[in-house]
């Protein structure tokens, strides 16, 4: 449904770049271009070039243009346009988002106004941004959790025979606050419930209990920084950052090991969101 509703504005957008044309310019002798960027990301957008030009969420907007008798067809972005650099604007703080350099004439969409005139549009995407990345600064901060889940899956040999337990933990009614600090400092502080469903041989039971945590310890980032390592009292615990962005923080931790006599496989995933 979603791609159903891009492709419909996208139609409209098209439509109204073809009804905004210049009649003085399909009449002149040459060919000539406009450039226009649709912002489709999270973020309000900024074009920087001599005059910065602001492009808010879902908004169409013209960067440049190029034409005249030097012309025969209407000139690619790649002749009228030396580059694109735009910044993302995050509650006020501004950090390069995307750079297209050199530019690329197939990223764009060419909409045939005249037999002389085009208008070019570039969309610009969450996907095209340059990823948030996972480092002390710009960990630092409060978090509250969101979700809490296990998935254990151990196989135990009774009597020659294997027999799997399969447990599932569900956290809810999260009253937890956890704070990364940017010098490597971690602590987590508050209460939650969890669920436990055991299924051994067909047999399933379910158990509730409220966690109490008030944990202080440190942190660290892989050199890759797609992984962050939690140690609490000499105890480290590595997660997978399967998401990392302004306000969001998703982790995921899989195990494939023996545990007390027992192979053990399990994924565990905690989220978290800036407070």
């Amino acid at each position: 449904m979603k791609s159903s509703k891009f492709l419909i504005l996208l139609a409209l957008i098209l439509s109204a770049l073809s009804c905004n044309k210049n009649d003085d310019e399909s009449t002149k002798s040459g060919a000539y271009s406009n450039y226009f960027i649709l912002n489709q990301t999270s973020y309000n957008l900024i074009y920087l070039s001599e005059e910065s030009i602001e492009i808010p969420i879902s908004e169409l907007k013209k960067i440049g243009s190029i034409g005249g008798v030097s012309f025969i067809d209407p000139p690619k972005p790649s002749t009228g346009l030396d580059s694109i650099i735009l910044l993302k604007d995050f509650n006020g703080d501004l950090t390069t988002a995307f750079n297209m350099n050199p530019i690329i004439d197939n990223h764009w969409i060419e909409q045939k106004t005249s037999p002389n005139k085009s208008d070019f549009m570039l969309v610009v995407t969450d996907n095209m941004l340059t990823p948030y990345t996972l480092n002390n600064d710009n960990l630092s901060g409060n978090y509250k959790t969101t979700l809490l889940t296990g998935d254990i899956e151990q196989t135990y040999t009774v009597n020659g025979t294997e027999v799997k337990s399969v447990t599932k933990i569900v956290g809810d009614n999260f009253q937890m606050t956890t704070v990364f600090g940017a010098n490597g400092s971690y602590s987590a502080s508050g209460q939650y419930r969890i669920e436990t469903t055991v299924t051994t041989a067909g047999n399933t039971t379910t158990d509730s209990e409220i966690i109490v945590v008030e944990d202080e310890g440190t942190y660290s980032i892989s050199p890759d920084k797609k992984r962050l390592t939690i140690t609490i009292d000499g105890d480290a615990e590595t997660f997978d950052a399967s998401l990392f962005n302004e306000t969001k923080l998703n982790l995921k931790r899989e195990i494939n090991e023996t545990i007390n006599d027992v192979p053990t496989v399990g994924t565990f995933k905690v989220n978290y969101e800036r407070i």
